[in-house]
């Protein structure tokens, strides 16, 4: 499947993942890209944050938004952070000023 990312203002880019794919694979897909820590990245759905260990597959239904955030490294302010979030290709993106990652799962 492929899900679309953008941080913040810059362009999109599209990963490639498999349903059996775990949040933390995707969290270091998406790390590596935009050079900021996996260990940082946190990914939310339906409000609430997503373990490591979970799947792709194990989300219902499995187009569903969620986002996450990195908190700043430390030669940043604490104020800063990095910020993506991920929806179907069909939904509109969230009105908040942040990244937004729109994708099918297929």
């Amino acid at each position: 499947m492929i899900v679309f990312v953008r941080f913040n203002s810059s362009y999109g880019f599209p990963v490639e993942v498999d349903s059996d794919t775990s949040i933390l694979q995707l969290k270091e897909v998406v790390a590596k890209r935009q050079g900021v820590p996996a260990d940082q990245l946190r990914v939310i759905f339906a409000g609430k944050e997503l373990p490591n260990h979970l799947t792709v597959q194990q989300l219902n239904p499995p187009t569903t938004a969620f986002s996450s955030t990195a908190k700043a490294p430390a030669t940043r302010s604490s104020l800063e952070s990095s910020e993506f979030s991920v929806a179907p290709a069909n939904k509109q993106p969230s009105p908040w000023p942040r990244a937004h990652l729109a994708g099918t799962m297929s």
